[in-house]
């Protein structure tokens, strides 16, 4: 007996560990343990190919392939946390965090960019063999909030929410609350400090971020101010006007002053015939041919224009002028029907399909001497030119020494003087005694002469000067600049229309050409974009076409709403019809609510009993309403001609207003035999309807807009006024056209 119960004990240990064992392993598969981040040690080294202000490294394709077998969905952004060595005990490891720009280096080296480099404290001695550890992080937050300072003033960024949005993203993938981040643009390095964010460490990678601008301190917001001053250099000029441009520094001088730009709105010129821009010189001077040579005038087609970069220039008109008599101005002559300005208003902004760059841009400046010039704007083409200098008539006769026309009663004691005194040049010129040492000869043009060292080098600079700009070689400059730099050079200076940044347009393709945008705009241009109308994403250069198709779904909305087109009978009332459902007055509800009976009347003249009593109570009695306007009704014209008419002079008011009806006929009406098929009612109308009917009668005297949608407008919105023309704005077409419509579609006005 007591070995059997040993025996049984036994065997109940030996259960009890079998189940232990179980349940022991059973927890180990259920429980989670921590998983460690995956840690890499790397050789570090500078990458030259990197911008120098960045976080973003290049790694080796075997991290890249290591991430995607350890996680089933890969973090995005991949951000690492790099730690350098401590070279001793005493020295403590420098952190920083990283983004990763591509896995294309080599096995078990990190290239990094010299911000970080330094950051990390990284020998740049070879024969130190450093290595930095980088972990993967998988809890970074998404940067929400965002406040920067920029630590100086830079007047290089007009804008700093498009820069920001520009630049900031394409340099850091992560920021930290405190650093100071370094952006480069046009050589220039721009220091911000990140004054605040939602968390200390954050990823502005695909999040929508709460950008601010911490404001200035008053040293710099006053340098801002005084900047803003000087760029406000476009001055407006009128059509056929002309304005005075006083003390021109001279652009040989050492200190070349800031270029004043005036615009010009070449949409207020109507016709064919060209804008001409006259530049004439205030200074007195014994030569006026000498004081045209220091004065110049460029005209461009955007706000960039300067002396390397324009449409029209009269810097080789002195070649021409010379020898002409009555000389007073320079010319620039701008056609409205050239290709480069329909081009120019063809290019429509993508904000609002209205607004256009309609400005030609011009800039008057004088090479030696400063002086004072007047600009005038006139259109026609042959006022403005110098008359023909051929004085000759019957009366006078040619010196054949100074080809000069000479009075025959005079021309004996001229042809003395002159064949004595006037030296004659191999060109034709002639001269006072002798040829000066001013006057030249174009070594290699035979037919190119002046006078003065400032012609001589104004035609060497531009004829005989070798020019180059991206990898090709021009020998004139004019048509370097107008064929070449102003036009489809990839170094051009524009204003992106989507980023509305200041930076070159880049090389142009066909594509480019075809979508008439420059390099930069068609590939930021492929940004997406929500529509305000009807929330399709697409991108911001398909942006206008796309609300071309909403303009055209409008207009056809709007044809088939005037071809429905039918209002209340009621004078005095504003709602629409539904032409599916009509009643036999053609009123709408509220108005033909009193009038409707269920009683059958064939011969209609309980319909006219009906309407007879609701214009006699309307002119005995009166609405009782003191915002009535009915011309009808007591209470509007208490103190006009109803208030002092008799009872039967009343009756037969009533019996004129009922010829007014002739669908149904009523039985006053059978005698007539009117063929028209309208009625016409004036009852009294809730304040509601009269409110809005002002509306209406004063949106229709504006012309904007067709009566029919005016209404279909009120009928939709309430009362309120701003509502009505949101929906005439969202829904309507306009039918008026401005003088800029007219111009781009060649309408004339008249």
């Amino acid at each position: 007996m007591f070995s059997y119960i040993h025996t049984e004990t036994e065997k109940e240990a030996e259960a009890t560990r079998k189940r232990i064992k179980q349940v022991f392993y059973l927890g180990l598969a259920h429980c989670t343990l921590p998983k460690m981040p995956l840690t890499f040690h790397l050789q570090p080294q500078e990458a030259k190919s990197l911008p120098s202000y960045s976080d973003k490294a290049l790694l080796p394709s075997s991290i890249l392939s290591k991430i995607v077998d350890t996680y089933d969905t890969l973090p995005r952004p991949l951000i690492f946390k790099a730690i350098s060595p401590s070279l001793d005990n005493l020295t403590k490891t420098k952190t920083t965090y990283i983004g990763v720009r591509e896995f294309t280096l080599d096995e078990d080296t990190i290239g990094l960019p010299r911000t970080i480099y330094d950051k990390l404290q990284i020998s740049d001695d070879d024969e130190d063999d450093d290595t930095i550890s980088i972990e993967l992080m998988e809890s970074i937050p998404k940067c929400t909030l965002l406040k920067l300072k920029p630590r100086y003033f830079y007047s290089e960024v007009p804008n700093w929410k498009f820069f920001l949005e520009d630049k900031l993203v394409k340099s850091y993938t992560i920021l930290t609350e405190g650093e100071v981040l370094f952006i480069e643009h046009n050589g220039l390095r721009i220091e911000l400090t990140v004054e605040k964010m939602n968390a200390k460490v954050c990823s502005i990678v695909d999040t929508d971020v709460v950008l601010e601008v911490v404001p200035l301190d008053n040293m710099t917001a006053a340098q801002q101010l005084e900047f803003n001053k000087q760029e406000e250099a476009e001055v407006e000029i009128s059509s056929s006007s002309s304005i005075v441009v006083d003390n021109l520094k001279p652009l040989l001088g050492n200190v070349p002053e800031k270029a004043r730009v005036f615009k010009l709105d070449i949409t207020k010129f109507k016709g064919d015939n060209p804008i001409v821009v006259a530049l004439h010189n205030l200074e007195t001077s014994d030569d006026l041919f000498e004081s045209l040579v220091n004065i110049d005038l460029v005209c461009g087609l955007d706000r960039f224009v300067g002396l390397e970069d324009f449409s029209y220039t009269t810097m080789k008109d002195d070649f021409d002028l010379q020898g002409k008599e009555d000389v007073k101005s320079k010319q620039i002559a701008v056609d409205l029907n050239s290709d480069l300005i329909k081009n120019k208003l063809a290019k429509k902004s993508n904000e609002d399909d209205t607004i256009l760059d309609k400005y030609i841009y011009l800039v008057p400046f004088c090479w030696e001497k400063p002086t004072s010039v007047v600009l005038s704007i006139i259109q026609d083409n042959e006022d403005a030119k110098p008359s023909p200098g051929n004085n000759s008539s019957v009366d006078t006769k040619q010196c054949y020494n100074c080809m000069k026309y000479i009075a025959k009663s005079k021309f004996s004691l001229h042809e003395a003087f002159c064949l004595r005194n006037i030296k004659k040049c191999i060109c034709g010129q002639t001269f006072l005694k002798e040829i000066p040492l001013t006057h030249w000869h174009c070594p290699h043009d035979d037919d190119t002469y002046g006078n003065g060292q400032l012609m001589r080098f104004k035609h060497e600079r531009l004829d005989h000067h070798i020019y180059q700009c991206c990898g090709t070689q021009f020998k004139n400059f004019i048509e370097m600049v107008t064929t070449h730099k102003a036009t489809v050079c990839q170094l051009k200076l524009h204003e992106c229309k989507f980023c509305h940044l200041v930076l070159p347009q880049g090389e142009t393709t066909y594509k480019d050409r075809f979508e008439n945008l420059t390099n930069h705009e068609n590939t930021c241009g492929n940004r997406t974009t929500e529509c305000y109308l009807c929330n399709q994403v697409l991108r911001l250069k398909d942006l206008p076409k796309h609300l071309g198709m909403h303009e055209l779904e409008k207009k056809e909305k709007v044809s088939l709403h005037k071809s429905n087109f039918l209002k209340c009978c009621n004078v005095n009332c504003m709602k629409l019809l539904d032409i599916h459902n009509l009643n036999e007055l053609k009123l709408c509800g509220v108005c033909y609510g009193p009038l409707y009976m269920t009683q059958d009347d064939p011969t209609k003249i309980k319909l006219q009993g009906r309407i007879e009593r609701r214009y006699v109570m309307q002119l005995s009695r009166g609405c009782g309403n003191l915002w009535c306007d009915n011309e009808y009704c007591l209470t509007a014209q208490k103190n006009g001609s109803i208030g002092k008419m008799t009872m039967k002079e009343k009756l037969e008011m009533v019996q004129n207003l009922l010829t007014n009806i002739n669908v149904p006929v009523l039985p006053i009406n059978k005698a007539l035999h009117q063929q028209e098929s309208c009625n016409t009612f004036w009852f009294c109308v809730s304040q509601t309807v009269l409110m809005k009917k002002v509306l209406i009668e004063m949106l229709i005297s504006e012309c904007e807009y067709d009566m029919e949608i005016i209404y279909k407008a009120a009928n939709e919105c309430s009362s309120n006024e701003e509502d009505i023309r949101m929906w005439l704005r969202l829904h309507g077409v306009r039918v008026k056209l401005t003088e800029d419509d007219h111009f781009l579609s060649g309408a004339k006005i008249t």
